[in-house]
């Protein structure tokens, strides 16, 4: 894998990442211990379209997908940290793991480093020409 596409995969899985966990935010059952939620269903016939039972189902695949993106984060975090601890400049490493690690808008890293939306853009857009060569 090409550093660029490293980077994109890491920040597309971080952001998958993202609203998987705001999916389980909403959902209401994150957090009780798997024995306490199947103890809710005790007693609901098998089979029948509950609201609970569903809701439960549905934080179960959600937790299980949150948990492959973490697994899948986690193999290519050695990567990623051997890319961007190459970067020399302090302004373009704070730019490249603000946007790629931590999948923040070009808008929101340009108010945390007060410069304009265009000078992050064109710092970011820089360091990948460079890693394209």
């Amino acid at each position: 894998m090409k550093d660029i596409e490293l980077l994109a995969a890491y920040r597309d899985r971080v952001l998958a990442l993202q609203e998987l966990e705001e999916q389980l935010s909403r959902c209401g059952t994150t957090g009780a211990p798997a024995s306490y939620r199947l103890s809710r269903l005790d007693g609901l016939p098998r089979g029948t379209n509950d609201p609970t039972a569903a809701a439960i189902q549905l934080s179960d695949g959600l937790e299980a997908m949150a948990k492959r993106q973490r697994e899948e984060l986690n193999s290519l975090w050695p990567q990623v940290l051997a890319l961007t601890s190459r970067i020399d400049d302090v302004r373009l490493y704070m730019i490249i793991h603000h946007y790629y690690v931590l999948a923040q808008t070009i808008e929101e890293i340009a108010g945390h480093l007060y410069v304009s939306p265009r000078t992050v853009a064109r710092l970011k857009k820089g360091y990948l020409d460079s890693l394209a060569k």
